[in-house]
């Protein structure tokens, strides 16, 4: 078999506070699998920059056994992953906050019962990254902007 995997959001642009939710989506071409005889390691990675200039971050991982593994981190959003379907798992970051915009990807490693009932690990794939924009509330916004163009104008007098 062939797996793929990608990320989708509904909301990838966010208001600071919201809940970001991350669905990494495993596709399998080829043989029909048994979802019994399916089974994967998924990790989840940030890149907190508006490129992919930085070294990407582990934020949660969960085994094929059902462990999740969250790692610690300087700011206050939470972060909770669970397998929702055979094929999907849910990455939430909890009370988003500014730091936590940039490109999110997720990293599988499939593993495959063999027909003798032993599990195979294939190959490790990667999805493409989407990138999450936290925005402030619109208040603070329009505040920021008129201070800017404040600004602007002071400096043209």
């Amino acid at each position: 078999p062939i797996f793929n995997a990608s990320v989708h959001s509904d909301a990838p642009s966010v208001i600071r506070g919201d809940l970001i939710k991350l669905f990494c989506i495993i596709t399998v071409e080829g043989a029909a699998l048994d979802p019994d005889d399916m089974a994967f390691d998924v990790s989840w990675f940030a890149v907190h920059s508006f490129g992919l200039d930085k070294a990407p971050v582990l934020l949660s991982s969960l085994d094929r056994k059902g462990i999740v593994n969250t790692a610690q981190r300087d700011w206050k959003s939470g972060l909770s992953l669970e397998r929702v379907s055979v094929l999907e798992f849910l990455l939430q970051v909890h009370g988003s906050e500014d730091q936590d915009f940039g490109n999110y990807y997720c990293s599988v490693t499939p593993w495959v019962k063999s027909p003798t009932g032993s599990w195979q690990k294939e190959a490790e794939i990667q999805s493409k990254p989407i990138f999450i924009t936290v925005k402030m509330d619109g208040k603070n916004d329009t505040q920021i902007t008129l201070l800017v163009f404040g600004e602007c104008l002071l400096s043209m007098l």
